[in-house]
C-alpha cells in the first residue's frame, strides 16, 4: 500500500490480491451477477427456497473458493497490524462522532465484511465507513518481521476475556444448528448447502451476525479462530463416526 493512502473495505480486499486472483474472482462476479446469483459485487449469494441448477452451484463454489482466500489475505494484514483500519461504530450518536481505530485482535469477532458499505460486524460490534492504511509501525520499521517471529506474535495475542467468551460462544451456536438440522452425520450435505440452511431458516435468526462464507468455514473446521482453539468443524463428525 502507498504510504498514507487509505481505502475502502474492496480497494483493501483488491490490494491484498494478487493481480490473476483478482481478475478471476471479477470474471466470476460478472458471471454471477448475470445470472442472479449474488447482488453485488462481492456479496453473499441470493437466498433460495428450490434447489439451484448444478451449473450455478458450481460457479457459485468456484466464486466463494476464491473470495474465501482473498480474505484471509485480508484478514492477515489487518489482525497482523500490517494495515490498519478506522470506521465508525454503529449506530452513530452524532454528527460529532470521530472514527475509531479497530485493534488487531478484534477481527477475531467482525466475521461479516460488507464491501458495498465498507462495513464490518460481529457480535455486538458494527463499524461503518472503514478505510484501510498501511501501518505507521510497518511504515517506520527498518527489518521486516521473520515468519517465525510472526507466528510467535499471532500466538501470544489474546482477545480481552469478553471478546473470547463471545467468540467462542458465536461458533459454538453455528454448531448447535448445524446439529439440530442435520442429526445424522452420514446424511450431511455440502457446506454450501448447510450454511444457505443456516442463515434462511428459523435457527439462522440467532446466527445474524456472521455471514454465509464464515457459518461455511465453521462447517468446514476451516475458520482460523477456531482452528486456533482446536474447535473441530461440523462436518469432521462425519470423519469419526
Amino acid at each position: 500500500m502507498p504510504i498514507n493512502t487509505t481505502y475502502t473495505l474492496i480497494e483493501a480486499l483488491e490490494r491484498s490480491s494478487g493481480e490473476e486472483e483478482w481478475k478471476k474472482l471479477i470474471s466470476l462476479d460478472n458471471e454471477c451477477l448475470k445470472r442472479g446469483l449474488i447482488l453485488e459485487r462481492c456479496g453473499a449469494p441470493v437466498i433460495q427456497l428450490s434447489g439451484r441448477a448444478v451449473a450455478d452451484e458450481d460457479i457459485l463454489r468456484q466464486r466463494g473458493e476464491i473470495l474465501n482466500e482473498l480474505e484471509v489475505k485480508l484478514r492477515r494484514c489487518l489482525e497482523s497490524g500490517e494495515w490498519v483500519a478506522t470506521g465508525f461504530q454503529s449506530p452513530i450518536d452524532s454528527e460529532d462522532t470521530l472514527p475509531l481505530t479497530i485493534q488487531p485482535g478484534t477481527w477475531a469477532i467482525l466475521t461479516h465484511l460488507s464491501y458495498t458499505n465498507s462495513a464490518t460486524s460481529g457480535g455486538e460490534l458494527r463499524f461503518v465507513g472503514l478505510r484501510i492504511k498501511e501501518s505507521n509501525a510497518y511504515q517506520s520499521s527498518a527489518t521486516k518481521v521473520t515468519d517465525q517471529t510472526s507466528k510467535r506474535t499471532a500466538k501470544t495475542q489474546r482477545l480481552v476475556p469478553e471478546l473470547e467468551a463471545a467468540l467462542v460462544s458465536r461458533i459454538k451456536a453455528v454448531l448447535a444448528s448445524a446439529r439440530k438440522a442435520y442429526p445424522d452425520p452420514k446424511r450431511y450435505p455440502s457446506s454450501y448447502i448447510i450454511s444457505e440452511k443456516l442463515t434462511e431458516d428459523e435457527p439462522g435468526k440467532k446466527l445474524a451476525g456472521y455471514a454465509p462464507a464464515t457459518i461455511r468455514k465453521i462447517i468446514e473446521g476451516t475458520y482460523p479462530p477456531m482452528k486456533r482453539r482446536k474447535i473441530p468443524g461440523f462436518l469432521e463428525r462425519r470423519l469419526v463416526t
